[in-house]
Formats: C-alpha cells, structure tokens, sequence
C-alpha cells in the first residue's frame, strides 16, 4: 500500500526493486504456499508485505506490463506462482479472518494476492490458466460469499471477471452492494481532478466495467440507478465508455432512457457520419441500431463509403459460436 502511494517519495524505482526481489520472491512464496497452516503471525505479515511491495511495483505504471515482464519472464513461471497463491489464498482460516477493513495481515494478504491475480492474468494471453479456471472461479466465490468487505468482493469479481465466459460472467450473480460500491468508485473518481479512485486511474476501472458490463446484475443496477446518464458525461473524454454504453444498450430499460436523451441521440448521428474511426463508426452504428435510431432515420448506405451494409448481427451470448461464424462469412464476403 505505500508503494502504491508513494511511488514519488521512494530512493528506488520499481524497476530496480523487482529486479533484485523477483527470483526471491518467486522461491519463497513457493515454499511457504505448502505449509500455509504451520505460519506464525511473523512469517504472516513477512508474506503479506512480501506480496504487498511486489504487487505494488507491478501497479507502478498501470497499464505498462513491463515490471510484470521482468518476474514473469514465461507463461509458465506465470501459471506456478498462481498456483502458489492459490494454495494460499485457499486456506479458509485466511479468509475467514478478513475484516471489513484493512485492519489486520489476512485482510491485507487476500487483497494482495486478488490484485496479483489480476495483473498476472490481464499481463498476457494466459492460455496455461483455463486449467485453473474452476478452481480460481470456486475459491474466490467462497471468499464473496464469507467476507464482509466490499472491496475485496468488488477485487474478486474482477478477477472472475477475466477468467470466467461470457456466458458464466453474464449469469453470475452480484450483490447490490458490491454494484453500488464500483458506481461509487467510478462517480468519485469521475469528479476528482485527478480522474483516479485511491490509486486506480479512471480508464483501469472503465476497462472494469467494461468487462463486467455484460453482467446481467450491472446492467441492471445501470438501470435503476440511471448511472446510464454519468456514462454519458464520460464520452468526450474517455471513448472506450461508447463500448460500454453499446453493451448496455442491449438491456430495456436501459435502451429506454438512452432514447429519452435527445442530446445524446444527435452526438451519436453526427458521429456515426464522421468515418474517419472505423472503429468508433462501428460502434456509434451498434447503439443506433439497438435503439431503433439507425434503421428508422438513416439509411443503410453511409454517403462516406460505398458499401452497402444490410445485416447486423445482435449480440448473443448463447449463440456466441454461430455468430462468430456469420462474422467469418460476412467478412469473406466483403462486409
């Protein structure tokens, strides 16, 4: 925690600390993963603060996976040390005694681990994890379903969040709490100057709920909470919110207020005939679609390209392995 927050004050960059800690690091949380129920608190609090400062180092530069690189040299070193905290973090007398804030070692420990679990499996293509996918999936519902600490819930759904399909993220089941505590980190961090909740930079948590917003449980909350209309006040800023929006555009409600939003609906048609991010006219052309917008007031021929586009396909969670198919063929043929 105070490398995370004081990464200005300290005599070393993160770079040199990982460089001398990371083969250290590695040997003694593997050792000490196998005798997890023989730890004193001293050997506790050495652990915790051990996977503290490294985790920290790794958050150092956000997005930048280059500190996560030097530890992690091959996927398969990755895999082992996520086995190792898993053992760890598997064993219920750590769980059971997490506070509801940060005021004790296992509390602390839980959380550092949580979090390197999320920079190990965002850091690259972790093909190697699939084969713990239920057992990361199995524990970490347990320590929701145990704990008493939003925040620690809200890490866990991260993490579920990167190794769970599409189809087990969007039936999962998320507590109105924890739905309520992640719109709040969001709005606090939208109205500080320094766009960041604590230590999160704004775009790492829309990157969040740009994952967990094909959540039926967040659309939902979206929903009733008409946090749709904050999302809106993000677009100019943060473009990655237009992704978000286009997956709540496919709940009802959600739809419904979007409509209602006059000034919203004239950006998104002025936008959708500027061609020059084909990425971004894509996405402008989904949220239309869905909102009955494109097909009613536009044709389907955009004066800025000379491709006539006809067929759209909805997003289907279900269908996932059709649709993918009907994407394949639409590009072979031209689409």
């Amino acid at each position: 925690s105070f490398i995370m927050c004081e990464i200005n004050h300290l005599s070393y960059t993160a770079d040199e600390i990982i460089q001398y800690l990371s083969d250290d690091y590695l040997e003694i949380i593997h050792i000490h993963s196998y005798t997890v129920a023989s730890w004193s608190k001293d050997l506790l609090r050495c652990i915790t603060q051990l996977i503290g400062v490294t985790a920290g180092c790794c958050w150092w530069n956000g997005e930048e996976k280059t500190h996560m690189e030097i530890i992690f040299r091959t996927e398969k070193i990755a895999f082992d040390h996520v086995e190792d905290l898993m053992r760890i973090i598997s064993y219920e007398p750590i769980y059971k005694q997490i506070k509801k804030d940060r005021s004790n070692d296992e509390t602390i420990l839980v959380g550092c681990i949580l979090t390197m679990f999320m920079l190990i499996v965002r850091m690259k293509n972790m093909h190697l994890l699939s084969h713990l996918n239920a057992t990361i999936r199995n524990t970490i519902l347990s320590i929701i379903e145990t704990v008493n600490n939003d925040e620690l819930a809200l890490c866990g759904y991260g993490v579920l969040s990167e190794v769970l399909t599409d189809e087990e993220l969007k039936d999962l089941k998320m507590a109105d709490n924890i739905c309520n505590y992640f719109l709040q980190m969001l709005e606090d961090a939208w109205n500080l100057t320094k766009k960041k909740y604590k230590q999160i930079p704004m775009v790492l948590l829309l990157k969040g709920l740009q994952t967990l917003s094909k959540n039926d449980s967040m659309q939902q909350k979206i929903a009733v909470s008409n946090k749709i209309y904050l999302l809106i006040q993000m677009c100019n800023e943060y473009p990655i919110v237009y992704d978000i929006i286009w997956a709540f555009s496919f709940n009802t409600d959600i739809r419904q207020q979007l409509r209602s939003n006059s000034p919203f609906i004239c950006k998104l048609t002025q936008l959708s005939r500027q061609p020059d991010n084909e990425q971004m006219s894509k996405t402008i052309d989904g949220i239309l679609w869905n909102l009955d917008i494109n097909h009613e007031n536009r044709s389907m021929t955009d004066k800025h390209n000379t491709k006539e586009f006809d067929i759209m396909i909805s997003y289907s969670h279900k269908e996932k392995v059709l649709c993918k198919q009907i994407y394949d063929e639409l590009i072979k043929a031209g689409y």
